[in-house]
């Protein structure tokens, strides 16, 4: 059974391949479907988008990054080894937001994976937690704690022009806090948009 390509799409799949490999003649449609059907390689990184709602609205957090320019993302890194992908984003989300969550809180809470490259990300609802509880120093058990900040709740309805936006992607000053840059960092916008588009944030 075809998957959910026709042989229509995927002969303009195969023309696509054609021009953008600037072959001269056109891969079939038989190698374009096989090509699309191999597994991607495991991720390496994975991450959290962690929202609330607030007065009937959804609000993302997300943080600055301290010790370069990268701007405000939401929360992931690279896996540890023996690392489920899962395991890699609640331990990456713990401690980028100064382990204010409870991690097994996250995993029940946790919305489908969303994919970019070698990152996976979960979408998760959590509790209202004011931004400046994450500005205060975390417990001595909390482990790599100071890779993020500052915090803000940012509106998605602020957040989603964005998405679709050229850079460099601007918060808005009113939800960042003073003196501090406001661009998005682009490489965390991917999975930002997958979300929306898939409508997980709501």
């Amino acid at each position: 059974m075809r998957s959910r390509f026709t042989q229509a799409a995927l002969a303009t799949v195969a023309l696509a391949m054609m021009i953008a490999l600037g072959s001269g003649s056109p891969c079939d449609a038989a190698e374009a479907e096989a090509a699309l059907a191999r597994p991607l390689p495991p991720p390496v990184a994975a991450g959290m988008i962690p929202f609330t709602r607030i007065g009937g609205d959804v609000y993302l957090l997300l943080a600055g990054h301290l010790h370069d320019d990268r701007g405000w993302a939401t929360f992931g890194g690279e896996m540890q080894t023996g690392e489920t992908p899962l395991e890699g984003a609640l331990r990456e989300m713990n401690e980028e937001t100064a382990c204010r969550f409870k991690r097994e809180e996250l995993a029940a809470k946790s919305g489908p994976a969303l994919r970019d490259g070698g990152y996976v990300a979960w979408v998760v609802e959590v509790p209202y937690r004011p931004a400046q509880v994450f500005n205060r120093p975390p417990s001595a058990q909390c482990v790599d704690a100071d890779e993020r900040g500052p915090w803000a709740w940012v509106p998605l309805s602020a957040v989603r022009p964005l998405l679709s936006a050229s850079s460099p992607r601007l918060l808005p000053e009113e939800y960042v806090p003073h003196g501090e840059r406001r661009d998005l960092w682009d490489e965390g916008v991917a999975t930002l948009r997958q979300a929306v588009e898939r409508g997980l944030l709501r």
